[in-house]
């Protein structure tokens, strides 16, 4: 009787031993839970599921809420959340020029090079005006430097310089063929404005010397030519200006940051507190 006895203590040892060894096999070491899980980039998203973790790998994901109940080591709460895989997409061509010494910018940095060489090139054309420091300072001397009557919209404002402004834009940065696109247009954009709205104080029309030096044939005029200080004028300022702070509200970036990206970030932090986005 007493063998007997001992024999089936033994026996219920043995199968105690084991459930419990199966148990403590079956605890996770974490679960994720309620969060809405993205398991591949062709699966649906599961709502509400459960993200199981074994040995430091993921052993299943479930969408029964009773997977909550999984015994584990630690359990993270997260509801509201979402939990993805890491996805990568290995697919890229580096033969493309944009990558071109890219290792060295950021892909801001890129953007704002590309910002700075379109925007320079719509002023570039007044550079030819600089002839009027020379003009000033010599206009009492026995042979004054007339440079800028000479000069201004003659030197600058043609198609050559045009060209010359588009392919340097296009060379300093990674998106050559877009960014001499609109170095081109911006250059033309500011021959136009010259062209309805650049008449001098004093009457004087400048044209533009559009086939300069090839040719003296083509030169633009307009009859209806306004003054530099005529209501037109200040009208497309004040709107232009408008346009622009509402660029630097909505997309981050104002005319401060071709000098500095802190000066810029102020001016677009400081017409967002005063004109909070609506919700």
């Amino acid at each position: 009787m007493l063998r007997r006895v001992g024999w089936l203590v033994v026996i219920v040892a043995f199968i105690v031993g084991g459930l419990t060894h199966r148990g403590m096999a079956q605890v996770a070491h974490l679960v994720i839970v309620g969060a809405r899980i993205y398991p591949s980039p062709t699966a649906d998203p599961i709502d509400k599921g459960t993200v199981i973790v074994r040995d430091g790998r993921i052993a299943e994901i479930r969408a029964d809420p009773s997977a909550a109940l999984v015994p584990a080591e630690r359990v993270i709460q997260a509801d509201g959340l979402v939990v993805t895989s890491g996805f990568w997409n290995c697919h890229v061509h580096f033969t493309e020029s944009k990558w071109a010494n890219a290792h060295a910018f950021s892909d801001a940095e890129l953007n704002r090079r590309e910002r700075a060489a379109i925007t320079l090139a719509s002023v570039v054309p007044d550079l030819d005006g600089l002839g009027i420091v020379a003009e000033v300072l010599t206009r009492s001397s026995e042979r004054p430097l007339l440079w800028r009557s000479d000069y201004h919209h003659v030197l600058g404002h043609n198609l050559c310089g045009t060209l010359l402004v588009a392919v340097i834009s296009g060379l300093l940065t990674t998106r050559r063929r877009r960014t001499a696109g609109l170095a081109f247009l911006g250059f033309h954009l500011h021959l136009l404005g010259d062209l309805i709205g650049g008449r001098g104080l004093e009457g004087f029309q400048w044209p533009i010397h559009y086939l300069y030096p090839f040719s003296q044939s083509w030169q633009w005029t307009w009859a209806g030519q306004w003054a530099l200080n005529a209501w037109p004028n200040m009208v497309l300022t004040a709107a232009l200006l408008l346009v622009t702070g509402l660029v630097a509200w909505k997309r981050g970036v104002s005319p401060l940051e071709l000098v500095s990206t802190a000066a810029n970030q102020v001016v677009v932090s400081t017409l967002r507190r005063r004109f909070p986005c609506p919700s």
